[in-house]
């Protein structure tokens, strides 16, 4: 079995500015003389913190792979034991002509499956059927939004039963050089 394999590249150099930011008897004041030097500092923490976050999403994807695995090979075996018991059990009711047998833990026997219909050649069955044995499927219908939203900005007004949300701006980051 191979080995589970984790991502153990550790960067204690990010410590010091995480701990500093962090420090929860220190306040952060946005009146500071130069906010932008905090912001900066901000930043390269959070490129730090987000490659410890990826280390972690790794790892577990590493022994989430290495338990799948092993839970696949479990139950592929535990089924080929169900089915070499099942193939005894239906070799001894084919021998006895039997087809069902009661026990004291369940029961065992064949059941008929209803027959199935498969339309192997589709261009002959169009051909020679009649309309009792075609089916009609109805068109499908959905909103267009790319073209409701395009109408809207032409001509400055709502269709009936929309209505045209905005949503509240949001806070972003970016990191350089990523």
């Amino acid at each position: 079995m191979p080995e589970l394999q984790l991502v153990q590249k550790y960067e204690p150099e990010c410590d010091f500015i995480i701990d500093d930011i962090l420090e929860e008897d220190k306040e952060i004041s946005l009146d500071d003389m130069n906010p932008e030097l905090q912001f900066t500092k901000f930043l390269y923490a959070f490129r730090f913190i987000e490659r410890e976050m990826e280390k972690l999403k790794l790892n577990a994807d590493n022994m989430i792979t290495e338990i799948n695995s092993w839970l696949e090979k479990k139950l592929a075996s535990k089924q080929n034991q169900i089915e070499f018991m099942s193939k005894l059990m239906q070799n001894y009711l084919a021998q006895k002509g039997l087809k069902s047998l009661s026990l004291p833990s369940g029961n065992i026997g064949f059941r008929k499956q209803p027959d199935k219909v498969e339309i192997v050649d589709v261009d002959s069955f169009f051909e020679k059927a009649t309309f009792d044995l075609i089916r009609v499927v109805p068109e499908k219908f959905e909103p267009d939004l790319a073209a409701i939203k395009a109408k809207i900005k032409e001509s400055g007004e709502l269709p009936a039963g929309v209505d045209l949300v905005t949503p509240d701006p949001k806070f972003y980051y970016k990191l350089n050089g990523k």
